[in-house]
């Protein structure tokens, strides 16, 4: 029998759960309180284990040369603490085969004390910002940009590429998933892109995932 699962908690934001990588969110205090399966593979280790207890502990990061990096002194929770900047972090991290692996840790301090960590590969670090960074933050040009999105202004077809690109399909998976080219998804998201007057897929799911109030 499978082991049962927490799941997202009505007080995290809908779109942590969409984010197509590895995930998990702490208190200020760092405590584990979320992590998403994506996660859970990465470490080898569910969240039914890991909830309620110390994110350095569960995830002993490194830095890349093998120094210890986490620790009960954060430097995470301190810059969060005090409102400061968090920049993304160079991390090696224990994984679900024992070994260690180099990542890039993203983390994102929401407004009620809790710290969302993404761990991405470093090509799309500075995307990955920006992305996190509209979707959080509700940005009046996102803002606008959502209403688009939720307004019509997608065909159906255009939205159902823009939810499996949120989803973290690839476009040629996208063409397998409904059955069309590769060059025919292509083009939803040349059009995508185009009507949203976005530059990115990265930037067209961000708007995608605010939800208007």
């Amino acid at each position: 029998m499978d082991r049962p699962r927490y799941r997202e908690t009505p007080e995290l934001p809908p779109w942590i759960s969409r984010l197509a990588m590895p995930v998990w969110v702490t208190t200020l205090d760092g405590v584990i309180r979320y992590m998403n399966p994506r996660a859970e593979t990465l470490i080898g280790q569910h969240l039914t284990d890991c909830a309620g207890h110390a994110c350095y502990l569960v995830i002993a990061g490194r830095t890349p040369e093998g120094a210890p990096l986490c620790g009960p002194r954060c430097r995470v929770r301190r810059l969060a603490a005090v409102r400061e900047p968090i920049e993304p972090i160079p991390i090696r991290i224990a994984v679900a085969n024992g070994r260690r692996r180099d990542v890039t840790l993203v983390v994102l301090a929401l407004a009620d004390d809790q710290l969302v960590h993404c761990v991405v590969d470093t090509a799309r670090q500075s995307r990955l910002c920006d992305f996190l960074g509209n979707v959080a933050g509700r940005t009046p040009r996102t803002r606008t940009l959502s209403r688009s999105v939720h307004a019509g202004v997608l065909t159906a077809r255009e939205h159902e590429v823009l939810t499996l690109l949120a989803q973290g399909l690839t476009q040629q998976e996208i063409g397998d998933r409904l059955s069309v080219s590769y060059v025919t998804v292509r083009n939803h998201v040349q059009h995508i892109l185009a009507k949203l007057g976005v530059h990115s897929i990265l930037e067209a799911i961000a708007v995608s995932l605010i939800e208007e109030d």
